[in-house]
């Protein structure tokens, strides 16, 4: 095999040309099921996200720790001076090298070498789209809903008596519930000191806190099935 750069700057580089900026992921998506399926490997594409290898591909019941390597695939608008790649000595310019689509060829990479997928853990490959703009546009969470191998399976493997679907499908392990109810004012944030003693926007609390809306059933009932 190849040293690890002179496998790594040529992907980087097919990976910036495509720009995919984010809401027109479809190049980049369909070049992922195209490289995958081409290589004998298990492909689901959702929307324009794409996930390699969930499970194995001979159905059967491998006992190994399952690693996730995910990386999103979209970038924001490119300037005149981002494309195409060009490589500079030791660095690759383009828009997306440093977000993300450097970390998502080190994910393919690894993910490719045969060596590691016979070591001593089960792969998987997940290039979601829609990660630089709106919350509601990101389609992690239709991913890991789509794909049950991806959450719960393994958990009921291991053994867990509570099945969750974790962090990942929703902004945040908080913000669906303090923003959930009435009396509470995310428009008009206050500011308040945060962790390290900066500055940091709050929601307001504006008026008596009463539940509007269920927070959390979609989520349950993903967690139940």
């Amino acid at each position: 095999m190849p040293p690890v750069t002179d496998r790594l700057v040529p992907l980087l580089v097919e990976l910036v040309d495509m720009p995919c900026v984010t809401g027109d992921e479809d190049r980049i998506a369909t070049w992922l099921v195209d490289r995958y399926t081409g290589r004998g490997a298990q492909v689901q594409r959702i929307a324009n996200s794409v996930v390699v290898d969930a499970a194995p591909a001979d159905g059967s019941d491998d006992p190994r720790p399952f690693v996730l390597l995910v990386g999103h695939t979209d970038v924001v608008p490119p300037t005149a001076d981002d494309l195409p790649a060009r490589v500079d000595g030791d660095a690759v310019h383009g828009r997306g090298t440093s977000d993300m689509k450097s970390g998502l060829a080190v994910a393919m990479d690894v993910f490719e070498d045969a060596t590691v997928r016979a070591g001593p853990v089960r792969l998987a490959l997940v290039a979601y789209a829609g990660e630089e703009g709106a919350h509601a546009d990101n389609e992690l969470r239709q991913v890991l809903t789509a794909v049950a191998e991806l959450t719960g399976a393994e958990q009921d493997r291991a053994g867990l008596d509570i099945i969750t679907d974790g962090e990942m499908r929703r902004e945040s392990y908080s913000n669906r519930f303090a923003t959930a109810p009435d009396g509470v004012d995310i428009e008009n944030p206050a500011t308040t000191a945060g962790r390290t003693g900066k500055p940091t926007r709050v929601p307001r609390i504006t008026g008596r806190i009463r539940r509007r809306h269920p927070a959390a059933v979609r989520d349950t009932e993903f967690s139940r099935r």
